[in-house]
């Protein structure tokens, strides 16, 4: 026995998979459907198309690895699934899709992200046979890496208009960029995006905060495009106060001295119900000033 490479054009399925510790390979530019895969401990490189789970709770003991512009994914019925795994994403993606929209489905382990990486609530895209509605996405992995993490990347073709959320746990160490494309990310940790360098929420996507603290990082920069949508744009929860470093509000920036900011319920000195909802504050650094010594 060896390391294992498989793949084609069309979408085929795969049940009572036994890798025996060996490398499983996914090649070719079509989907595979798999059942659960034991002895794992080889691990699994998605190196072409996409490969996803079906109604099981996969663990993998190995490393796992996402090309650029591939595919990691589970297909969920009526039961709540999980991934466990260690995922490194060099420029790949990872999903979630179902038959319904009934439950929601949950990573565990760690993300890498190695220069760019996607994290989806269903996508599709022409040749991948990506399946599934969007469901609603909890990773509780620990996200580490720098370049580019995208929620819900606005380049793939999102499976429905419904507003699916990724809820984000961990204490990550991430430090590159994050963009908010659709839906909503929620981040329901301190220490969420702690070391991001900035973070940008396009038109028409959300994120939510919902512990004060350092859920985001004093040297971040925020910034948020939007087009007067209900309820989209930043919503701090009670209670939140984030220290940035600057905020972009539509192109308009707001850094050193730029006071606080929050909706018309906050108690932010700049009111502002087209980019933040909820009661918190995002709290931007005090003007430095000169220290004049007289005799």
């Amino acid at each position: 026995m060896a390391d294992s490479a498989f793949g084609g054009s069309s979408r085929f399925d795969v049940f009572g998979l036994d890798l025996n510790g060996y490398k499983l390979i996914k090649k070719g530019t079509n989907a595979i459907r798999m059942d659960l895969i034991t002895n794992t401990s080889g691990g699994l490189d998605v190196a072409g198309g996409s490969l996803y789970f079906e109604g099981v709770n996969q663990v993998f003991e190995g490393p796992v690895t996402v090309s650029a512009g591939m595919y990691l994914g589970m297909y969920i019925y009526s039961v709540p699934q999980r991934f466990t795994g260690n995922i490194t994403l060099n420029g790949g993606r990872i999903y979630i899709g179902g038959y319904t929209n009934i439950v929601s489905g949950s990573w565990y382990g760690t993300v890498t992200v190695n220069g760019d990486g996607s994290i989806l609530t269903g996508a599709v895209e022409s040749g991948k046979n990506l399946p599934g509605s969007p469901w609603d996405v909890h990773v509780y992995s620990a996200i580490s890496g720098s370049g580019d993490l995208y929620f819900n990347r606005a380049s793939i073709t999102q499976v429905s208009a419904s507003n699916k959320v990724i809820s984000v746990y961990a204490d990550n160490p991430f430090a590159g960029r994050v963009h908010i494309q659709r839906g909503t990310c929620r981040l329901a940790s301190t220490g969420a995006l702690r070391f991001a360098t900035g973070v940008e929420v396009t038109a028409g996507a959300k994120l939510e905060i919902l512990n004060t603290g350092d859920t985001l990082g004093e040297t971040a920069v925020i910034a948020v495009s939007n087009d007067v949508n209900t309820a989209t744009g930043v919503y701090l929860a009670d209670g939140v106060e984030e220290h940035v470093a600057r905020v972009i509000l539509g192109g308009t920036v707001f850094g050193e001295g730029g006071g606080t900011h929050g909706s018309s319920a906050s108690a932010a000195v700049h009111k502002n119900d087209e980019y933040f909802s909820g009661t918190g504050i995002l709290v931007l650094p005090r003007r430095r000033g000169t220290l004049v010594l007289m005799k």
